[in-house]
């Protein structure tokens, strides 16, 4: 008996250290399969809960990157206020074009045009935000022009420079943005004003004309007056024109669908022509690109609104001309000259058998109504131009009647 019980308590004993040793084998061998599932990609228990939880994407549901290039710059928490315009140089250190007479490749020349010199530079006064609540929604257009405005500059013909110019948004450039061979915005502006000045231009329409662009405009555009310019969302595409040569007299908005269909504000004006008091309206638009997806349905739709502006614009006689980047070639222009019975300074137009358009039309247009003629068109890409913007600088020669 006495021999059994030492061997009963270290039989016991034996069997304990080998539960203990098999429990110690258990966790890390546990522990190495969770390695090893995560290692070979295997999600653990509980993984994705906090993520979505915390309002995250579920696996695989990540967003695709979309091009920037065309996209509205990101509306800033409190805009500035309308400024002041400030006088200085149009440039000092910025390279000068080469001139040349062709109308494709070209840059433009230097002779001077006697609406250039209708008289000293005079500055505008501003105009405040406020202006932008006769914003006319939809395609509906606030008020018409009263015959007695028309009458005023009955049997006065006037000849101008116009041009259409796509400025790049300064969103789209600069280090880390996917346009990084361009200079950024601020730097590009004075020669995008150089450009102007030296084609004599004294009415511009301006797309991606962002803040920071516009912040420079008015400090190295002597003689300038953009609008709606600072202050209000409707100023990336804004309207320019040279104080000495043209007088305000209305400004308007007109709601035009943008990505998504999303309402943004375009600018029209009413200006008179100093020399003449011939009165024009000016309209600048731009269209959505397919940046963001398909949006063909959008631009139909905003030129139907355009359209529908240039017929109450002109029901009394005042000339029309549309500037801006329609983002479409013949969608664009065929229904535009159809419905408004207008023509392109690229020479597109209407004729008996249909629509016909101009060799190489681009997406940025001039067009104007029937009391309009366009002469000496250009469409420059080259040189200073393609160093400002990744558009060509559009312009022609307009007499109005």
């Amino acid at each position: 008996m006495t021999d059994k019980t030492p061997r009963s308590h270290n039989h016991r004993r034996a069997r304990s250290r080998g539960r203990f040793r098999a429990l110690v084998l258990v966790v890390p061998t546990a522990a190495a399969v969770a390695v090893a599932g995560v290692a070979l990609g295997l999600p653990g228990p509980g993984l994705d809960t906090p993520f979505e939880s915390a309002g995250g994407p579920t696996r695989h549901d990540v967003p695709t990157a979309v091009q920037p290039h065309d996209r509205p710059a990101a509306a800033p928490s409190a805009l500035p206020p309308a400024q002041p315009r400030r006088s200085g140089p149009t440039l000092s250190t910025a390279p000068r074009p080469v001139t040349s007479s062709a109308t494709e490749v070209g840059e433009p020349g230097r002779t001077r045009t006697p609406e250039a010199q209708a008289g000293p530079s005079t500055v505008s006064r501003v105009v405040p935000a406020a202006a932008v609540s006769q914003t006319a929604t939809k395609a509906r257009v606030r008020q018409k022009s009263s015959p007695a405005r028309k009458a005023a500059s009955d049997g006065k013909a006037a000849t101008f420079r116009v041009a259409s110019f796509n400025t790049l948004g300064a969103s789209h450039t600069g280090p880390r943005s996917q346009r990084p061979r361009f200079a950024t915005g601020a730097t590009r502006t004075p020669w995008a004003v150089q450009l102007l000045d030296d084609a004599d231009i004294t009415v511009a329409g301006l797309q991606e004309f962002q803040p920071p662009q516009i912040q420079v405009f008015n400090r190295v555009a002597n003689g300038w007056r953009a609008w709606p310019g600072l202050g209000t969302r409707a100023g990336v595409n804004s309207i320019a024109w040279r104080t000495s040569t043209w007088h305000r007299v209305e400004t308007h908005t007109l709601d035009i669908p943008y990505f998504g269909g999303r309402p943004v504000p375009m600018p029209y004006v009413l200006l008179r022509h100093v020399a003449t008091g011939q009165l024009v309206w000016f309209a600048n638009f731009h269209n959505p690109a397919d940046a963001h997806g398909p949006a063909q349905r959008w631009r139909n739709e905003a030129v139907r609104r355009e359209v529908a502006l240039v017929n109450r614009l002109h029901a009394n006689g005042t000339p029309v001309v549309v500037t801006g980047d329609f983002n479409d070639r013949d969608a664009f222009f065929c229904p535009f000259a159809r419905g408004a019975g207008v023509a392109s300074a690229d020479g597109s137009r209407l004729t008996s058998t249909g629509c016909r358009l101009a060799p190489r039309p681009g997406v940025d247009w001039i067009v104007g109504t029937r009391d309009t003629d366009f002469a000496d068109f250009h469409r420059l890409r080259r040189n200073l131009v393609a160093r400002t913007s990744d558009h060509p600088l559009v312009w022609a020669r307009a007499t109005v009647h």
